[in-house]
């Protein structure tokens, strides 16, 4: 079962980064998808946009607080920091790198706020897992 919601939330993941408009999810729940064959890469590079974005905040909450979601569905699973540490990071950089085919902005800085939610979970459960002396969920 937890396979099953590790799945379920990574497909949640996958729909809303490389959905092809964030504003249209948010306003109208709509979901398109735009290919191309031949990304820029080097998008991956670009600094964080300057300018006046009203979901900008809103977007950068949501990488950490979908990935912290995963880091503890992921450990729920694997109770490895380590392992749970990887399996979230690489799907972080497959996300970014996926964005760019999708037609949307793939920036290093994004797998930086995916990070931020990664660590919080990890942190989170390390510190539950010693006050209450388990090493993995009691589910």
């Amino acid at each position: 079962m937890r396979i099953v919601l590790i799945m379920v939330w990574a497909g949640f993941i996958f729909l809303s980064t490389c959905n092809s408009s964030f504003p249209d999810l948010l306003e109208h729940q709509q979901i398109s998808f735009h290919w191309t064959f031949t990304p820029s890469f080097e998008e991956l590079l670009y600094p964080l946009p300057t300018e006046d974005n009203p979901y900008f905040t809103l977007q950068k909450i949501g990488h950490a607080l979908s990935f912290f979601i995963l880091a503890l569905l992921v450990m729920a699973r694997f109770p490895s920091k380590i392992q749970a540490f990887i399996l979230c990071f690489s799907y972080a950089v497959l996300t970014e790198i996926l964005q760019l085919f999708f037609m949307r902005d793939g920036r290093l800085f994004d797998i930086g706020f995916d990070s931020i939610g990664i660590l919080s979970a990890i942190i989170l459960m390390h510190l539950v897992w010693k006050i209450t002396k388990k090493k993995s969920w009691p589910i």
